[in-house]
């Protein structure tokens, strides 16, 4: 684990209590978004405070509205309210935070447009690994929260995930992610191409028999990024 700057640990701190330890959303979520950031950054060694700060603060209103409805602008205006109070930042510095938070889920954000660097970045940070039994899981577990039956899970799974991420789908791509992930993502979109059910049932099965989840288990580990949350 490197050391954190004294700017980093204030935002880390600020940030922890509005975060469940894990699950969707999660501070479990929070430390994947920032080491898969700190990785994406590509022109200086480590993310700035602004980065940061919409890393910690960007999914900081789901604690309180589980339902995510419009969580991107409550979790803005909480960075809004909260990080004046650290003294670290301008306001055009604040106003870029907020902004990067509010544009960076898909949910509220369709269009794909990210306004500056760091709403790109975060952006980036914040979706899924193009990792097919990863991202699977991460369906799979929607519908564990929402009392599906095992198979309507799988078929959840089947169904969602291709419609979003194969080579048809509807995600965008921010140009951090595309830069920092390459040719993964087109293996990704050729293997949900080429999903079948069975299949999909088989590769949920055994990821989650390798990570010991239990029946109701909603946690998305995930052994490739384990180097990586040793830098936080």
């Amino acid at each position: 684990m490197t050391q954190k700057t004294t700017e980093e640990t204030c935002i880390l701190n600020a940030a922890h209590p509005f975060y469940n330890r894990t699950g969707a959303n999660s501070w479990e979520h929070i430390r994947f978004v920032v080491a898969q950031g700190t990785h994406m950054v590509l022109d200086h060694m480590k993310p700035t405070p602004v980065e940061y700060a919409a890393f910690y603060f960007h999914d900081a209103s789901v604690k309180e509205r589980p339902d995510k409805a419009q969580h991107n602008s409550y979790s803005a205006s909480i960075a809004w309210r909260e990080l004046p109070k650290l003294n670290l930042f301008n306001k055009d510095q604040l106003t870029e935070i907020c902004i990067a938070i509010a544009e960076h889920d898909p949910v509220e954000n369709p269009a794909g447009v990210w306004s500056s660097d760091t709403s790109d970045l975060l952006a980036s940070a914040d979706f899924n690994p193009p990792q097919l039994d990863w991202i699977l899981n991460k369906a799979y577990t929607w519908g564990i929260r929402h009392k599906y039956t095992h198979m309507q899970c799988v078929e959840q799974a089947f169904k969602y995930m291709p419609r979003k991420y194969g080579s048809s789908g509807t995600v965008k791509y921010p140009d951090h992610y595309v830069k920092f992930y390459g040719s993964d993502i087109q293996k990704l979109q050729y293997a949900l191409d080429n999903l079948q059910l069975g299949q999909c049932e088989c590769i949920i099965t055994e990821y989650r028999r390798m990570h010991h989840l239990s029946e109701l288990d909603t946690k998305l580990p995930n052994p490739d990024m384990q180097e990586w949350m040793k830098i936080i």
